[in-house]
């Protein structure tokens, strides 16, 4: 794996992202899955999902709605491989969740033997739809 894949290395590729102007916050590897960090809008959570787990071809078997500022999606996989999927946003925002580009922190875990490649293809699909909607009512899916 590469520094820039790890988010280690201070480069930059195609799929980082910037949070804040000179930050540059790369896809993180975490011991069991992945991590992103997209700025979008909180009421658009549930529709970003949609979309990613469209692109990783899963199904949400139950959602938990730990507290306003965290969501949990147990999911599955056309294989049949369990996954979670965890939004979060910085406590205390709440009083912003209509204003466009809040950090809102996505972590992906899927299949028993850590299926990577679907575990990214979620979260690429989840982020660029908040990243899509930030700011506006709709946009057509691309």
């Amino acid at each position: 794996m590469s520094l820039c894949a790890a988010g280690l290395g201070g480069c930059r590729s195609g799929g980082d992202r910037l949070v804040e102007p000179g930050v540059v916050v790369a896809p993180v590897i975490l011991e069991s899955g992945q991590a992103r960090v997209v700025r979008g809008d909180w009421n658009d959570v549930d529709a970003a999902v949609s979309v990613g787990l469209s692109d990783a071809e899963m199904a949400v078997l139950r959602v938990r709605v730990r507290s306003a500022d965290r969501i949990e999606y147990e999911l599955e996989s056309i294989l049949d491989e369990p996954g979670e999927l965890i939004v979060t946003r910085e406590p205390g925002t709440a009083a912003l969740a209509d204003g466009p580009g809040l950090p809102i922190r996505l972590e992906a875990r899927v299949g028993r033997w850590l299926d990577e490649t679907r575990a990214w293809r979620l979260l690429r699909g989840t982020a660029r739809r908040l990243e899509d909607l930030a700011g506006v009512e709709f946009k057509p899916i691309e």
